[in-house]
């Protein structure tokens, strides 16, 4: 017979909610097998959380020959049902006007009592208290109460509802909203060399930049080239888009993690979190593979990328090296796709960027030929896009034993400037290709003496940049891997205590901070430190355009402007985001609207029918790769072709939810792969009456 359908859905494992809550929560209780008694009873208890609401409750029950089921809807609810409802999420200094509910099913005559309170990262102004009083059984009154609900700072509030009433009558009922910042994060670093009998000063002036309580500063100090490999690492955990290429991006380096985390990081994270955060991605990945073995960007419908697919193969062979659980279907369609695309299309730029990739990861599982390896090195290798496809050939060649190949592979990669790289997509940048030279070149064990200087100018460029990438940060955690042979000395004094371990990483609590800290170097070679600064802005970052101009509107369905100072509940509006890329080469964009709390976006599928694409007065909407709704944001991705259309429009619905007075978030946009370039829009105040 037809299925019905009771709830939920098969959406993404990705759980990206910014705020950390989750403020649905589904109720899923299962008791295991339960034995009969002689009578064929059973008792099954359930501890039911706070729930009001109807239920389904499921039996199976077998023997030997045969098998049976039933079900049930029971409805649960208490007698006296009280709820408060929260918006999604606030900001510090939001103030939210909450209403409080209560309504009498058959609780017995009298008054009861209702007091709200709050604690953590919100605060509810007092009084907040009121009566309410049932008259006689059967007499089913409601009453609603508003009340204002404050962010307090960045973090998770609770709110708790309590009830009193006749006859001992006592009820409680605890909800979480998180606090989400109204600006993102922000990181600087200082990279400098600490020589022999310099002091570095730590004073609470370092943090003033920033929200109270969101500052952090993080420090490491080696005596080799220092990459700051917390701070990548922090950086990829915080990453909260899910594109294949970042899910690998971030997955990749945790495959060694342990093995850098010990000298570099200094954590005690655990093997069985670790691996199992890794299987979560090998299986995330897998749901972008197509029929024919190849990986899309954000869908399985996705178009199939070449260079994509070898980044995603590459880290499910590292994966099932690393004794993964790879299932032999897909990681076998995979790798016979990589080997029937070698000699598809063209041989030029792009197409010889993925080749010489495919051919790496073969390679690593023994399964690429050594004649196309010599012919692409004898024919092509000058002719490689960048330093990274020869040092992939080279690396590729070196597991074959082909070694005057592979160190001229090598040579050629060390000798490519950035201005000889063909632009192709490959997600790269030149900071990306040295990075994944010096860990290939570590990982053939070619050309020792060229290592270090390597290793030196690349930190000397991580320094430099403000911004970093995912797929760079990928790499430059590969890279600290391989400089985990290159040793030296350090002997460093942390207010006079000696700290020996090589690295050193410091993270100063608020109470070291406060007291101020001094970092002297005691040894007779110099010293290489990264300090990172990150947090959240105290003051509102102005509006940017460095590379990118972005702007958003409100407006009526009938296309009439709206003045966010007054906005009233349930009003249902039209967002507009226009924009623009300043410059002509290839981009791939991520385009990020941070909602004020109270506003809430509309599903479109579910809004009589008033999806975007149906209000006339719109412009022509921009096509996206992907574009995801979430409780605090909108995102979508998009495609900037070289020398093609530059503006771009799109458009979402949203609605006054919860009345108050909130922060309006600046919009924002960027190159997610070369993230120096971006806009920042202007921050407001939305007002719902």
């Amino acid at each position: 017979r037809p299925g019905q359908l009771k709830a939920g859905g098969d959406a993404d494992s990705r759980q990206l909610d910014a705020s950390g809550v989750r403020t649905v929560k589904t109720l899923a209780l299962f008791s295991g097998p339960v034995a009969l008694d002689a009578t064929g009873q059973a008792k099954i208890p359930l501890a039911l959380p706070d729930f009001n609401g109807q239920l389904r409750l499921m039996a199976v029950a077998w023997d030997r020959d045969r098998v049976g089921r039933a079900e049930a809807t029971p409805l649960v609810r208490d007698p006296l049902v009280a709820r408060v409802y929260l918006p999604r999420f606030l900001a510090p200094n939001d103030e939210s006007r909450i209403a409080v509910t209560v309504q009498n099913l058959n609780a017995p005559p009298g008054d009861y009592t209702i007091r709200l309170s709050a604690g953590g990262a919100v605060a509810v102004d007092e009084p907040a208290t009121f009566t309410f009083t049932v008259a006689q059984p059967g007499n089913q009154n409601a009453e609603t109460q508003t009340f204002v609900l404050r962010g307090v700072r960045p973090g998770v509030g609770q709110v708790r509802l309590h009830l009193n009433g006749p006859n001992g009558f006592q009820l409680v009922r605890d909800s979480e909203i998180g606090v989400r910042p109204a600006q993102t994060i922000t990181t600087t670093r200082t990279a400098r060399r600490l020589n022999p009998g310099e002091s570095l000063r730590l004073d609470p002036g370092l943090l003033r930049d920033y929200v109270p309580g969101t500052g952090q500063p993080k420090l490491s100090f080696s005596s080799r080239p220092n990459f700051n490999v917390p701070d990548l690492l922090a950086q990829l955990d915080r990453y909260p888009y899910g594109c294949l290429e970042q899910t690998v991006s971030r997955a990749l380096p945790l495959l060694y993690f342990n093995q850098v985390a010990e000298a570099w990081v200094g954590q005690d994270t655990t093997e069985a979190g670790l691996r199992a955060r890794v299987q979560e991605a090998v299986e995330r990945i897998l749901t972008l593979q197509d029929a024919n073995g190849g990986f899309g960007l954000w869908h399985p419908d996705s178009a199939i990328e070449d260079w994509l697919s070898a980044y995603a193969m590459d880290f499910l062979v590292r994966a099932r090296q690393e004794r993964y659980l790879v299932p032999e279907s897909a990681y076998q369609h995979g790798l016979a796709r990589l080997q029937e695309r070698l000699n598809a299309d063209e041989f030029d730029g792009e197409q010889l960027g993925w080749r010489a990739y495919n051919l790496y990861v073969l390679a690593r599982d023994q399964k690429a030929a050594v004649g196309d390896l010599r012919y692409l090195h004898d024919n092509y290798l000058q002719k490689l896009p960048n330093a990274f496809a020869q040092a992939q050939l080279g690396a590729a060649l070196a597991r074959y034993g082909e070694l005057g190949r592979a160190k001229e592979a090598f040579t050629a990669a060390l000798n490519r400037t950035a201005d000889q790289s063909t632009s192709v997509r490959d997600y790269g940048s030149p900071l990306r290709d040295r990075a994944a030279l010096l860990a290939l070149l570590t990982e053939a064990g070619l050309l020792p003496e060229r290592v270090p200087p390597l290793a030196e100018e690349l930190a000397v460029d991580v320094g430099r940049r403000a911004y970093t990438s995912t797929q760079e940060q990928a790499w430059l955690l590969l890279a600290a891997q391989a400089l985990l042979k290159q040793r030296g000395q350090l002997r460093l004094a942390v207010d006079g205590q000696p700290a020996t371990a090589d690295p050193f990483y410091l993270w100063p609590t608020a109470e070291q901070m406060a007291k101020g800290m001094a970092v002297a170097n005691q040894g007779g070679d110099p010293i290489w430190t990264v300090t990172s600064l990150s947090g959240v802005p105290a003051a509102p970052q102005p509006p940017a355009s460095e590379g990118f101009t972005i702007g958003r509107r409100y407006y009526t369905r009938s296309g009439k402007e709206v003045d966010l100072g007054q906005l009233r509940q349930n009003d249902l509006l039209v967002a507009v985001i226009t924009g623009e890329a300043q410059g002509r080469e290839k981009q791939q964009v991520l385009v990020v609207d941070l909602l004020p709390a109270g506003l809430e976006i509309e599903n479109a599928r579910l809004a009589h029918n008033a999806s975007t694409v149906e209000i006339a007065w719109l412009p022509e909407l921009t096509d996206t790769l992907h574009a995801e709704f979430r409780d605090d944001r909108f995102v979508a991705a998009l495609d900037m072709e070289q020398g093609g259309k530059r503006k771009f429009t799109l458009a979402y619905l949203i609605r006054a939810v919860t009345p108050g007075a909130y922060q309006q978030p600046a919009i924002y946009v960027e190159d997610m792969y070369k993230p120096w370039q971006f806009g920042r829009g202007a921050t407001g105040i939305v007002i719902v009456q």
